[in-house]
């Protein structure tokens, strides 16, 4: 298992695939070997770990739990607040914007509001 980690976390997530593969599994082992062979499959593109960790990005749940708190909860779960989904996904963007601090995609949000 520690050896799958590090090569997720130098790209590898074809290799741990392929040695996934290979592991001999009868009975429900075998269904949860095809459900993890399947997410990988669906997710290899989102598993680039070592590029994302050289960018400074963080490639945990907890941060993103902790913004989605942070910064849509906080926001659409005010008392008496009512939204429809493209009035919510709007406030969304605005707020993902103006916190990372990028003013200027604020802008084009509020004068385009259908991107």
């Amino acid at each position: 298992m520690e050896h799958q980690s590090e090569l997720l976390l130098d790209n590898g997530v074809e290799i741990v695939m392929v040695n996934v593969e290979l592991i001999r599994c009868r009975g429900r082992a075998r269904k949860k070997q095809a459900r993890w062979l399947t997410y990988y499959e669906h997710h290899c593109k989102r598993m680039q770990y070592r590029d994302y960790l050289e960018k400074g990005w963080l490639i945990g749940s907890g941060p993103i739990a902790s913004a989605h708190r942070t910064l849509i909860q906080q926001r659409l779960k005010l008392s008496g607040q009512r939204w429809t989904l493209l009035g919510a996904q709007q406030i969304i963007n605005l707020r993902v914007a103006e916190k990372s601090g990028n003013r200027n995609l604020v802008k084009n949000l509020i004068c385009n509001p259908s991107q």
